[in-house]
């Protein structure tokens, strides 16, 4: 009779090293996003956020199927009809956007073995698309990379001329953005760049793994286990809460803007 509870309360404590990877990145974005809604003249909030980006379309990317979800679909509608108003530009669209688009991507390099029968093509796409593509959604064509180079560390197909080129552009391209988007102090900007080169590095070697973490607390592992698997809400629910804060105290512009 309590063999479902007991497995139910043990499923939470079995954290994986994706489980931990995705509550780094769930940390950095929301101490990024209070640097960019609320303490906005804070440049050190922000460049710990630039250590995100790259965790989470990796993980996309890491992942065993590429099925597009509606409630995704449903989350990043409702945040395009709403952050206008909220202090955003309309342009680029959310990073959902970015994510729904990598994984209809992905879907077609795995049916295809694109990577393995064209991976220039691919690279020379995302170079070619670079700036088109954030003026588009965040992150844009970088994204794509950086999930593409998730699911060539999941296939095994890393270290191979082809996932070199791919480790190599995403980080050049994520780090070249950041250097013309950014004010940032030599100090931040150096942080910044070792901060998400020695995340890249650590990606490439990502093993999905049990993880024990025998000295958090039971609570703690059941918070970060929901915490991780409910990570799109977060992303959703904190952000607009955070916009709706830097509106309301007027630390945001709320003029209408089309791009960003």
């Amino acid at each position: 009779m309590n063999a479902g509870p007991t497995a139910f309360k043990q499923s939470y404590l079995a954290l994986n090293s994706h489980h931990v990877w995705k509550l780094v990145a769930i940390l950095c974005m929301t101490v990024d996003h209070v640097g960019s809604y609320l303490l906005i003249d804070n440049l050190w909030l922000r460049a710990v956020g630039r250590m995100a980006f790259p965790i989470f379309l990796f993980l996309v990317g890491h992942a065993l199927a590429y099925r597009v979800r509606r409630d995704t679909i449903y989350w990043a509608v409702g945040m395009l009809l709403i952050n206008p108003f909220l202090g955003n530009a309309v342009f680029p669209f959310n990073v959902l956007v970015t994510i729904i688009g990598c994984q209809w991507l992905l879907a077609q390099v795995e049916q295809r073995d694109w990577f393995i029968r064209c991976p220039w093509t691919l690279v020379v796409g995302c170079v070619a698309l670079w700036v088109p593509s954030i003026v588009f959604s965040e992150f844009g064509s970088i994204g794509f990379l950086y999930a593409l180079m998730g699911y060539a560390v999941r296939s095994g197909k890393i270290n191979s001329v082809a996932g070199y080129a791919v480790t190599t552009l995403a980080l050049a391209g994520l780090l070249g953005g950041m250097s013309l988007t950014y004010d940032f102090t030599m100090l931040q900007m150096l942080f910044a760049i070792l901060g998400v080169t020695l995340v890249t590095i650590l990606l490439v070697n990502f093993t999905h793994r049990p993880v024990a973490l025998v000295w958090v607390p039971h609570w703690a592992k059941r918070m970060g286990y929901f915490l991780s698997r409910h990570s799109m809400q977060y992303y959703v629910i904190h952000r607009l809460i955070l916009q709706a804060i830097g509106t309301a105290t007027g630390v945001l512009n709320t003029t209408f803007r089309w791009i960003q």
